[in-house]
């Protein structure tokens, strides 16, 4: 898992989340030891793990050494569909450049119920759970000629 100072306490909350539900987490705050190479250290974890959780707080958008910690994580297979970079959004700041480009687990407002069931879905690689009074609607194309625009099912 990836994050900032400021995002320290959301990044044990997933983490903790993660590991109730039986998945094993690798965290540098609870992880790294005095006299670790720490770029060695990311870099081994990050080749080893199957996915990588960016937790992106403000601190996180501000950072320079964060575009190394999910860069790392960023890979080929990325092309080929798999998801080895998730990315937790704990901010209501924009994600700028690449890391915008993944669609986030947005936990910006959600209750910790919320949060974690939209976090273990998200590694499941399930759309997430609508959440009470939502409503979904499904966008069609109208055939022929016409105006164009959305019919709700």
């Amino acid at each position: 898992m990836s994050c900032a100072a400021d995002g320290l306490g959301w990044a044990e909350r997933i983490a903790g989340a993660l590991e109730s539900a039986g998945h094993r987490v690798t965290l540098g705050a609870w992880d790294v030891v005095p006299g670790t190479h720490r770029v060695s250290w990311l870099d081994g974890v990050t080749q080893r793990a199957r996915r990588t959780i960016a937790v992106v707080s403000d601190g996180y958008l501000d950072s320079s050494a964060a575009s190394a910690e999910w860069g790392s994580a960023w890979s080929p297979r990325v092309m080929d569909g798999e998801r080895r970079l998730l990315v937790a959004r704990v901010t209501d700041r924009s994600i700028p450049g690449l890391l915008g480009q993944l669609v986030p687990i947005d936990l910006v407002g959600r209750s910790p119920l919320a949060a974690r069931a939209l976090l273990l879905a998200a590694v499941r690689g399930e759309a997430g759970p609508v959440e009470a009074g939502a409503r979904s609607y499904a966008v069609h194309r109208r055939s022929g000629g016409g105006r164009g625009g959305a019919e709700s099912p």
